[in-house]
């Protein structure tokens, strides 16, 4: 599973569980966010900044109830990925037939970290991409005239009145070379 946590640790969101779990043995209804005071032992990852490992999980002193049609849980890992001290996300895994052990939270632990840099590099991205179609439509709709340049004074892109400005089109001013 991996889990969002937003609003200040106070709530968490279901970004994905595995697909075999969800198709072969969880059918539980469940709301994709929800407080974290709801969450059972396997957030105790985000309650301590630390990760949690239950290796008998029927018989823990710490259990909750499953939700109906939940997949029967045996032992899990959960751990937490933190940006300074912060948790930003939640991952583990379940029902090993095996104990978990050091090197399975370790792995766990790399894996999530790996996850959170490529989700926060893709949101970052998006982000960029967003900035920079909102500053281009700014440029295209301003009253003034204005150019970028490229390398050699190479016009890389006009808008409207810097076309109307310098004669011609914001296009065919994209080809020429000012030096």
């Amino acid at each position: 599973f991996l889990h969002f946590v937003n609003d200040g640790g106070r709530s968490i969101e279901l970004a994905a569980w595995s697909r075999r779990t969800l198709e072969t043995y969880c059918h539980a209804t469940h709301d994709r966010h929800y407080p974290i005071e709801q969450a059972g032992i396997w957030a105790d990852a985000l309650r301590t900044a630390a990760p949690v490992v239950v290796n008998d999980y029927p018989t823990h002193p710490g259990r909750r109830g499953l939700p109906e049609g939940h997949a029967a849980l045996r032992a899990f890992v959960s751990v937490p990925v933190l940006e300074g001290a912060n948790v930003v996300m939640l991952a583990g895994v379940g029902n090993k037939e095996l104990a978990y052990t050091p090197q399975d939270v370790l792995t766990v632990q790399l894996v999530a970290n790996l996850a959170w840099r490529i989700i926060r590099q893709r949101r970052s991205l998006a982000e960029a991409r967003e900035a920079t179609a909102n500053l281009d439509a700014v440029i295209r709709a301003a009253p003034v005239g204005i150019v970028t340049l490229g390398e050699g004074l190479r016009i890389l892109s006009a808008n409207a009145a810097a076309a109307a400005i310098l004669g011609g089109t914001a296009e065919e001013l994209g080809a020429l070379d000012l030096r």
